[in-house]
């Protein structure tokens, strides 16, 4: 298609076909929009990846045309095409936050391959029972590197009428984490 300057008049005419294709913004080098056979639109970042034209591309999604208008689009394209020219892979970061372990993940696998193994019985039992009814509920889900210690704080504190219990929370969670390490 012929470089158009993405707007939203631009937008609302790019209708889709049978296969992908792509509307490239001739001011701002490397934006454009992606619209789909489904019909969806997006808007995206293309990037080398080093420098040379043997050095591989990526190509970053921005977000979906409804949720940013052309210009929002623009500015966070322009971020990260400056974070491109200052050595940063966006799209390697993402990729690598995705694969990023959850606490959850984190704690199965402690539980297994140290805890099971290193421990007595009763202890892995305790250890067990403190992830699973009094970590994991609040910060499962979270990746395990994303986890702050104010977080670990404010579940310290919610267990002030537990003192004993909330002080072997936080010598379990430190293990389980001297354990990742």
């Amino acid at each position: 298609m012929a470089r158009t300057r993405i707007t939203k008049r631009v937008v609302d005419g790019l209708k889709s076909r049978e296969s992908e294709y792509f509307c490239w913004d001739p001011e701002l080098i490397g934006f454009g929009m992606r619209v789909q056979p489904s019909g969806s639109k997006s808007y995206v970042v293309k990037y080398r990846v080093g420098t040379g034209r043997t050095a591989p591309t990526r190509r970053i999604t921005i977000g979906a045309v409804g949720k940013l208008t052309p210009d929002q689009a623009r500015t966070l394209a322009k971020k990260i095409l400056g974070a491109v020219a200052h050595g940063n892979d966006p799209a390697a970061e993402r990729a690598a936050e995705k694969r990023a372990t959850t606490l959850q993940e984190l704690a199965e696998l402690f539980l297994a391959e140290h805890v099971n193994s290193k421990r007595k019985a009763s202890t892995a039992a305790l250890y067990k029972d403190i992830l699973s009814r009094l970590v994991l509920p609040g910060l499962g889900r979270q990746k395990a590197e994303k986890v702050t210690t104010s977080e670990l704080a404010r579940l310290h504190l919610g267990m002030a009428n537990h003192p004993y219990q909330a002080n072997r929370m936080l010598a379990v969670v430190g293990s389980l984490y001297s354990f990742a390490e």
